[in-house]
């Protein structure tokens, strides 16, 4: 207390300026960690019309690394001398300190956003810091709770003329469409619709939009039943859609929790539904064209040489194709991380396991005859099959846990495959017979847990068999289905935001090949033609080719596959509105709008009591 006297005395007799070093009073008041210090001085500077900012010449338009000195506020946060309740509650209530919170400590993000509210100026600490997608993304990578909260506070109730043009009270959330019918159904399972999103020009609900069809969809309810009570609600923060937000929300770094967030939901159902799912729906139905021949090629393997050569050489065409097609794409990708400055990203497992797959059926063509890799791509493309899961949420969702169940079983497998070594070297020292003999007893031993037809002369080795059954067989066996069985619970409980996060990773790799598809020609309709036409030349194309055993132009039959491949997937790149997730326009801003079923009102039996209406008899 006599320091802060001695400091308000001293404060209230003088001007509040930086030192030659260029330190201001409330740098030493930061470095101090003395909260009441802090509050002191920013008092003082208060009266006398001084920011943050002004210390540290940075001004709103300057980007904060941009800023010439170290703000206090910083200071503070890398001498971690004060508990982050002070921190956040010594913090200059304005967007600086928002801004500098996020990047210097997400973590006290949700309490300053907790106190700006408390104080009654979230709505202008959030219109003042103009946050954009970037700056969401850039703190997901660091804190989802602070990312969440900021969307949280940024998606709010549109403002409306309540008395001329209100919003909606009732929303028909029946299909619009025979389209949107089968999506949905495809989809989830239930005719009806979940949510409706837009990218809007307004973030306020004008009476000037109600001819567009986002009004459209809500005010008109003679779409029919389910009619429920909506839920209308939009993000403030300009062109939330953007390829670097999609990583963050792709990356397995990221927890899947935030997918629990409505705002993050809905905007991944959006981008997929009316961008990256037609994609993806192409992408399958050619998985499917490819198993069909491998099944036939596989057929007229047993076949007499005089039917093998054709359908063959057409399946292996058609498969070495699409595998050129499919490294492509991976370029594609990797040029759209390079295109947003983020070219390190790409370089992770699971986009080597993806080129790696994408190569190998290529093989083929130059040796059609090499089991391997014929193997391994049966395998693949039984395993896309996988695929057609993403577009019904109920069977994706089930599916979930055993995508991911391997992930953390590292430690269980690596003592199963610890103990099988040592148990198959001990057999091998102990029985005269070859490594193979040796190794396939050990395995139906251990793994399947049989025993010879009589006991061996050996007492050493059936001393040895009789533990390793034991041991082997009952404890480390039953141990690993013992963890497998409760990964599996934990993943099913999280299987709805693991399926949403799969669903993002579509998104992103869609978002991030758009930015090499430049071109805007095609509407929906054009789209779905030029599919259907690339389509139908192609089967034409394997038709002529099996039935004449070949053709004149049989060396460019390859070449055709690969053109007409990339005209079924790249269509479904310029779907209108595609342009705005890689190159938003700053002079025609969008926001994203959602609306969905309000939660109804929950009424306990006990409630149900009677008015009394307090009239004397």
């Amino acid at each position: 207390p006599g320091l802060e006297a001695v400091v308000k005395f001293l404060l209230s007799k003088t001007e509040l300026t930086c030192t030659a070093a260029g330190k201001h009073p409330l740098h030493f008041a930061a470095m101090a960690g003395n909260p009441s210090l802090i509050c002191l001085v920013r008092h003082f500077m208060k009266k006398q019309g001084i920011t943050e900012a002004d210390i540290a010449g940075a001004t709103g338009e300057k980007d904060l690394n941009s800023i010439e000195l170290q703000a206090p506020l910083t200071l503070a946060i890398q001498m971690a001398t004060m508990k982050m309740k002070d921190l956040v509650l010594s913090a200059e209530p304005s967007s600086y300190s928002l801004k500098l919170f996020m990047k210097d400590c997400p973590e006290a993000v949700p309490l300053f956003l907790q106190r700006m509210k408390n104080l009654g100026i979230l709505k202008d600490v959030l219109q003042q810091a103009n946050l954009t997608s970037l700056d969401v993304a850039a703190v997901l990578r660091e804190s989802v709770s602070a990312a969440e909260s900021i969307l949280d506070c940024a998606t709010t109730r549109p403002l409306c003329d309540e008395e001329h043009y209100p919003l909606p009270r009732n929303v028909s959330f029946a299909a619009r469409n025979y389209e949107q019918a089968v999506w949905n159904m495809l989809n989830r399972g239930m005719w009806s619709v979940e949510v409706f999103t837009v990218l809007d020009s307004y973030d306020a609900w004008h009476y000037r939009g109600w001819k567009s069809a986002w009004h459209q969809t809500l005010t008109n309810t003679k779409f029919g039943r389910p009619i429920r009570a909506p839920e209308i609600r939009v993000c403030h923060i300009r062109d939330l859609i953007s390829p670097q937000l999609f990583v963050a929300l792709a990356s397995s770094d990221t927890d899947c929790k935030i997918f629990g967030n409505r705002c993050v939901a809905f905007l991944v159902a959006h981008v997929f539904e009316n961008h990256a799912g037609p994609v993806e729906f192409v992408r399958c139905l050619v998985n499917l064209w490819i198993l069909i021949l491998l099944n036939l090629h596989t057929w007229y393997l047993h076949e007499p040489e005089s039917m093998q050569s054709a359908v063959i050489v057409v399946s292996v065409r058609f498969l070495a194709a699409q595998s050129v097609v499919e490294i492509i794409w991976e370029g594609v990708q990797f040029y759209g991380y390079a295109s947003i400055g983020q070219a390190r990203d790409y370089l992770k497992f699971e986009n080597f396991n993806d080129f790696f797959w994408a190569v190998l059926p290529s093989y083929l063509w130059y040796d059609p005859q090499c089991e391997v890799v014929m193997l391994l791509t049966i395998f693949l493309y039984w395993s896309r099959i996988l695929l057609f899961a993403s577009f019904c949420e109920p069977i994706g969702r089930t599916l979930q846990p055993f995508t991911n169940i391997l992930q953390n079983l590292g430690p269980v497998l690596f003592i199963t495959l610890i103990a099988f070594a040592a148990f198959s070297h001990a057999f091998f020292s102990l029985r005269r017979s070859s490594f193979d003999e040796s190794l396939y007893g050990s395995f139906v031993t251990l793994i399947a847990a049989g025993l010879p037809s009589e006991p061996s002369d050996n007492e050493l080795q059936a001393i040895l068999l009789y533990v390793s059954v034991t041991f082997f067989t009952v404890f480390i066996l039953n141990i690993f289905i013992g963890v497998i069985g409760e990964e599996y619970s934990r993943l099913k409980e999280e299987c709805d935001l693991g399926f949403k996060q799969l669903r993002a990773k579509m998104c992103m790799e869609y978002i991030l090949r758009k930015h090499f598809f430049q071109i805007h020609i095609c509407s929906k309709t054009m789209s779905k033609l030029v599919c259907l036409t690339a389509l139908s030349i192609g089967l034409t194309i394997q038709f002529i080719s099996v039935c004449n055993n070949g053709h004149r132009y049989a060396n460019l039959e390859g070449a055709s596959y690969v053109m007409l491949l990339c005209f079924m997937h790249g269509a479904f790149y310029n779907s209108p509105g595609s342009h705005k997730l890689v190159a938003p326009d700053e002079d025609d801003p969008s926001y994203f709008w959602y609306c969905c079923e309000a939660e109804r009102e929950v009424v306990e039996q006990a409630d149900l009591r009677e008015i009394d209406l307090n009239i004397e008899t």
